[in-house]
């Protein structure tokens, strides 16, 4: 048998192999055979004019974006803060924003899945929104 012919039909049958074994072990979709969690969730979008502890909310992603906002008709006087803790923890938070220069913005938490509660801390404001959505 001609050594080249031989030498190519190895990697062909490796690579079917090979191949065939990945589509044993992978979806191709980054989980795990049997994982039925998504990968994603619905925005999650909190508002109101006083300072307040939110209802908790649930996260299925590592990561995560916290877009917030408020009005205000008092600039110089207006206070806004929040803190993001896990459901059942009153101390240790995962995130925070306190005394933005701005009226909006965003930050990540790369605090993971879990439940969660924000506890909002606001003064002369009209409004203010904050939205938990994945990355």
């Amino acid at each position: 048998m001609n050594r080249g012919l031989f030498v190519l039909g190895l990697i062909i049958a490796l690579g079917m192999i090979g191949g065939a074994v990945w589509g044993l072990t992978s979806d191709g979709g980054g989980t795990t055979p049997g994982d039925t969690s998504p990968s994603t969730f619905q925005p999650i979008t909190f508002s109101g004019v006083d300072s307040r502890n939110t209802p908790p909310f649930t996260v299925n992603t590592d990561a995560w974006v916290i877009d917030w906002s408020y009005t205000t008709n008092e600039p110089t006087f207006a206070v806004f803060s929040f803190f993001v803790y896990r459901t059942g923890e009153t101390v240790s938070y995962v995130e925070s924003v306190l005394f933005p220069t701005q009226n909006s913005g965003s930050t990540y938490s790369y605090a993971g899945s879990g439940s969660y509660f924000l506890s909002v801390i606001v003064a002369n404001l009209t409004s203010w929104t904050i939205t938990i959505k994945p990355t």
